[in-house]
């Protein structure tokens, strides 16, 4: 099952030597139980540029929360829209989990889905490198 949430992300550009306008990137991303992410980044600014973001996942009332390694967009030009894909990357302090074990799901006794513990976040990650993951198309 894959859920999907949104995050507003404005993206500035970064590449040195440009003092263009700035670059407007949203994202939208999607995760799955198995810690697949899939997100989209759409440059809604009249500059091209770039940005990171993780997905953040929080179980009700308690902390730490389960990040999901940088999704970082690559150069995105005005008007245009990319993807980005990557898996396996969840962890809280440096040990992996899978979203599913982490939110308390085990899917032979429960009902429902595995979000229903947690709440889920997209966030700005600092990891701005232009190091770009896995394209979906």
């Amino acid at each position: 099952m894959l859920i999907r949430f949104t995050g507003a992300i404005v993206g500035f550009t970064i590449l040195s030597g440009c003092s263009g306008p700035p670059a407007e990137i949203d994202s939208n991303c999607t995760a799955s139980g198995r810690g697949d992410v899939a997100c989209e980044f759409h440059n809604k600014g009249k500059g091209e540029g770039t940005t990171c973001v993780k997905v953040v996942l929080t179980k009700e009332g308690e902390t730490p929360t389960l990040e999901s390694r940088p999704i970082c967009s690559g150069i995105v030009k005005p008007g245009d829209i990319v993807q980005r894909e990557t898996n396996g990357g969840f962890s809280v302090n440096g040990v992996s989990y899978e979203p599913l074990s982490f939110c308390g799901y085990d899917s032979y006794s429960s009902y429902g889905s595995w979000t229903d513990n947690c709440s889920l976040d997209v966030l700005p990650d600092k990891s701005e490198s232009g190091e770009t993951t896995e394209n979906a198309g």
